[in-house]
């Protein structure tokens, strides 16, 4: 489904997608349940780890299934396929890797076009350390994944250049976009998620009931 199609429907956002959003779109039910043990804090509750981690897995599923529709626009910066190919567990790494193959997400070359410290200047002067140290950090990161820089300034300057909207599970990530300016979709974020999908849900059934009426009139 094309731009003028997505137009007439009311859905002309571009979505950018952070890499995590493929891991949790990729997992199996077994990982998702094993890495939400893991992450749970020392005295948290369980159930809220995996509440959050499956309403994770549920939107970016979604998501990729309008991506693979036609319904929306979907980016990621050329950073995030070279970052899915250094994915440890095979199957989760082959699946993540069909998702980008098979979901009509297209791959921009950021890395030439923009440098990472380009976010800096995108904040007003009481923010720029913070926006600094960020940087340090993805770097520090990148260093230890053996590649020169992570994808997280360059998902914030494609999806700032783009108008859209940045998906990521990344909190810090999130932050640092909001004080940029960027749209944000925090897919740990139950709250933010069951809002989402509560608003496309209401949106999808006045479209069939929109489509059911327009039926019925062909048919009297």
């Amino acid at each position: 489904m094309g731009r003028y199609w997505r137009r007439c429907l009311g859905v002309e956002t571009t979505f950018v997608f952070d890499t995590n959003v493929f891991v949790y779109a990729g997992e199996s039910w077994r990982e998702g349940y094993r890495k939400a043990r893991e992450w749970t804090p020392v005295g948290g509750e369980f159930r809220i780890s995996a509440c959050r981690r499956r309403l994770a897995e549920a939107m970016s599923r979604y998501l990729f299934d309008l991506c693979k529709s036609g319904y929306i626009e979907c980016l990621v910066p050329d950073t995030v396929p070279q970052e899915i190919r250094l994915t440890r567990e095979p199957r989760l790494r082959s699946e993540m890797e069909s998702i980008l193959r098979e979901a009509n997400i297209r791959v921009e070359e950021t890395s030439k076009r923009y440098k990472p410290e380009d976010v800096i200047y995108l904040v007003s002067p009481e923010h720029r350390e913070e926006i600094r140290k960020f940087i340090e950090s993805c770097r520090h990161r990148a260093k230890k994944l053996g590649i020169s820089m992570t994808s997280d300034p360059y998902l914030i300057l494609l999806a700032r250049e783009r108008n859209g909207v940045l998906v990521t599970g990344d909190k810090r990530l999130a932050r640092i976009a909001r004080l940029v300016g960027v749209k944000v979709l925090y897919i740990m974020d139950s709250r933010q998620v069951i809002e989402e999908f509560d608003g496309e849900l209401s949106r999808l059934i006045r479209l069939v009931k929109r489509q059911q009426a327009i039926h019925s009139h062909i048919h009297i």
